[in-house]
């Protein structure tokens, strides 16, 4: 009864093994999909941007082109640069809309709305 008992748990060990190496070989992504998942992300900082530190809203227009309701302005992004397009009061943008109907950006914020 002991070499039975012995067996028996031994297989069951190794299956319960077996069962979790499959496991993690089959359902976890491989090294190459882990690095594309951290580059989806980029952070930027306030040096990066030269800008504002305060941004309050975020818009995407047609994938191309990001636009940021920031402190000093709209901020413009393409992927690589930065463009500041600043409000006539030189006051705080808070909202910033993108409506491809009529191709404009909406803006507002204080004492101020208007598109571009």
């Amino acid at each position: 009864m002991g070499l039975w008992y012995a067996m028996k748990n031994f297989t069951s060990k190794y299956c319960l093994s077996f069962l979790a190496a499959w496991l993690l070989a089959t359902l976890l992504p491989s090294g190459t999909s882990i690095a594309a998942v951290r580059h989806f992300v980029t952070n930027f900082s306030q040096g990066d941007v030269r800008k504002g530190a305060q941004t309050w809203e975020i818009a995407s227009y047609d994938g191309t082109w990001t636009y940021f309701a920031n402190k000093f302005g709209l901020l413009q992004h393409d992927g690589s640069r930065w463009k500041l397009l600043p409000v006539a009061n030189n006051l705080d943008l808070r909202s910033v809309h993108v409506s491809h109907s009529s191709g404009r950006i909406y803006v507002g914020g204080i004492d101020e709305f208007g598109y571009f």
